[in-house]
């Protein structure tokens, strides 16, 4: 009997998580369009570590565990982050390119060439304060790359005691880090822009904070990953839920003495039992279809949104229209280029280089 709920090939069939993904990418896009429309978005950030660390350990531990080499794992994760990655990437530096229409500075095309070399190698730029200035929100793909290669060359050989007890080391230092964080320069004058010191990674001194929030929840995935031994799933109507406590979390906006207790719960305490969710219930076949579809673009959406939404800005400063009116226009137009990107670019452009570097075979597998 053909299932009711809609299938997608080569994807395991956690509907509710595509859909925590697809509904947490639009929660950024919308923090970063104008942060009074989702305050916490930036702890959807640490909600991908966490699904990121499932989905992965989920889908390579054995292969890993059998004889696929950390290198070989690698070069899979960059063929599937890099080409979104580097649309987004272009997208940004032809906007950030027009500073040299009137004139070129020999110095500032110097650093534009610097930066531009090492964001098209997907690593961080050297001589600058943000990470990536051509796109910012890449900051959290470098980061992931590190937490796969953890995967890769420590978690998966981990036992689950030893996996629990490396998430409560990240956990103890990340409240650690935090709490120092909250009382530094640096870290006021990020919640100065109206997000919480959680929210750090953009910026080179961000460094130990976002490299904890990586850890501790890509390592919390992959423990529930491994503690995860029932594939069956129940199908209901509560499956909304997780999803709508999500984006409640998000909604959420409180003073600076609140902002860092209240996101060190919901990333140690409130996304993994959204996970949980994600993992035990199944939605009805409308809402699959939904979180399937969002949970496929997320990952484009979440690339390409900060050059669309350049773009948006300069269109409301020139006609002089409010941003708020704008938005629904700006989230319609970043999902349907992201869905045009997916299907027409991401998909064929991964396949192609599949194809080149591993053999049709070795596609077939992935």
């Amino acid at each position: 009997m053909r299932s009711p709920l809609p299938t997608l090939p080569g994807r395991d069939r956690y509907y509710l998580l595509d859909g925590l993904r697809g509904f947490a990418a639009i929660a950024v896009g919308l923090l970063h369009y104008r942060w009074t429309l989702m305050p916490g978005g930036y702890l959807a950030v640490d909600l991908f570590f966490m699904l990121s660390g499932f989905v992965l350990a989920r889908s390579y531990q054995d292969a890993l565990t059998s004889g696929l080499a950390a290198a070989a794992f690698l070069r899979k994760r960059l063929v599937r982050l890099y080409p979104l990655y580097l649309a987004g990437t272009l997208g940004g530096a032809l906007l950030a390119a027009r500073q040299f229409r009137h004139s070129i500075d020999p110095a500032a095309l110097q650093d534009f060439a610097m930066g531009f070399g090492f964001n098209l190698a997907m690593l961080p730029n050297p001589s600058a304060p943000v990470l990536f200035p051509f796109n910012p929100a890449s900051w959290s793909l470098f980061y992931e790359l590190l937490a796969n290669a953890v995967l890769a060359l420590v978690l998966v050989r981990l036992s689950r005691r030893r996996l629990v007890l490396a998430c409560l080391v990240f956990g103890a230092a990340l409240v650690t880090a935090a709490l120092i964080m909250s009382h530094s320069a640096a870290g006021r004058a990020v919640y100065s822009s109206h997000v919480g010191v959680v929210a750090m990674g953009v910026e080179w001194q961000d460094w130990p904070l976002a490299l904890l929030r990586t850890l501790f929840s890509f390592t919390v995935g992959v423990t529930l990953a491994t503690l995860h031994t029932r594939d069956a799933r129940k199908l209901t109507n509560w499956a909304a839920l997780p999803i709508a406590v999500m984006i409640g979390c998000f909604l959420v906006q409180i003073a600076f003495s609140a902002r860092i207790g209240f996101d060190l719960v919901f990333v140690m305490l409130v996304a993994p039992l959204l996970l949980v969710a994600g993992i035990r219930l199944q939605p009805g076949p409308r809402l699959a279809a939904i979180c399937a579809v969002l949970g496929e673009l997320s990952y484009a959406f979440y690339a390409l949104h900060l050059p669309i939404l350049q773009l948006f800005k300069q269109l409301a400063e020139r006609t002089g229209l409010s941003e708020i009116p704008l938005a629904p226009l700006y989230l319609a137009t970043v999902l349907g280029l992201s869905w045009l990107a997916t299907r027409y670019y991401d998909v064929p452009l991964r396949r192609w280089l599949i194809g080149r570097l591993e053999g049709k075979k070795e596609f077939a597998r992935t």
